[in-house]
């Protein structure tokens, strides 16, 4: 029923999220390595893993909704910069409480969020 259909979504959008987060943490560890600060390194990476977010969930997870794919990217858009200025606040707060490795950190972070950025993706970012 809809508890199971819900289930089926959540958990195709976590998958989609483990690809992007694969795409998103290989691009923050290469800014890492090229010098980049860590707030500008996930910044770049976000955005990267934002397009691809979008595509997947899109044809995958939520199917595009009535409507138009501009609207429905700018309120993606709109959801996952929201959710990735969290993330961000959330990694510098573990970052400078000490959690010493800046992708273990990264990695708590996101985790921390994904629950939110799923009901926030399927309210707002799909309509």
């Amino acid at each position: 029923a809809l508890g199971r259909a819900n289930a089926g979504r959540f958990t195709r959008f976590l998958a989609v999220g483990a690809v992007a987060s694969t795409v998103y943490l290989g691009g923050f560890a290469v800014l890492l390595m090229a010098g980049v600060h860590y707030l500008p390194a996930g910044a770049a990476a976000l955005l990267l893993a934002i397009g691809l977010n979008f595509t997947i969930n899109g044809a995958w997870t939520f199917g595009f909704g009535r409507s138009s794919l501009a609207t429905q990217a700018i309120a993606f858009l709109a959801v996952q910069l929201a959710i990735g200025a969290l993330t961000l606040a959330l990694l510098h707060l573990l970052v400078t409480s000490g959690v010493e490795h800046v992708m273990l950190a990264q990695l708590l972070a996101a985790g921390t969020m994904a629950p939110a950025n799923y009901l926030a993706s399927q309210r707002w970012g799909f309509r």
